[in-house]
């Protein structure tokens, strides 16, 4: 069974991919709206300006607290700038938990 299911090759590591981050800052700043862009662990990579005046202000915040899922979950005053905040939740931990 396991030789079946090839149980050897998921556990080979995946090789991390690379970020360009002034790429996905300069898709961000492109949006008229509020907009993050964040890794699959939901580290934020990138945000532009609406984001940062509506939701958090990401550029002065430590890179270790731009955790989407900690924000979410735990930082009530986030909750209350986020206008779709349970759905938002629903998604995030649902992707979160796919992985």
């Amino acid at each position: 069974m396991l030789s079946l299911a090839e149980a050897d090759s998921a556990a080979e590591a995946v090789p991390q991919a690379r970020v360009d981050l002034p790429l996905l800052q300069a898709l961000a700043g492109q949006m008229d709206y509020p907009c993050f862009i964040t890794d699959d662990t939901t580290d934020v990579l990138a945000w532009n300006r609406a984001a940062e005046l509506t939701l958090d202000d990401f550029g002065n915040m430590p890179a270790r607290n731009r955790h989407m899922m900690n924000l979410t979950f735990l930082d009530t005053d986030y909750r209350t700038r986020l206008v779709n905040c349970e759905e938002f939740a629903r998604y995030a931990a649902a992707g979160t938990c796919t992985k």
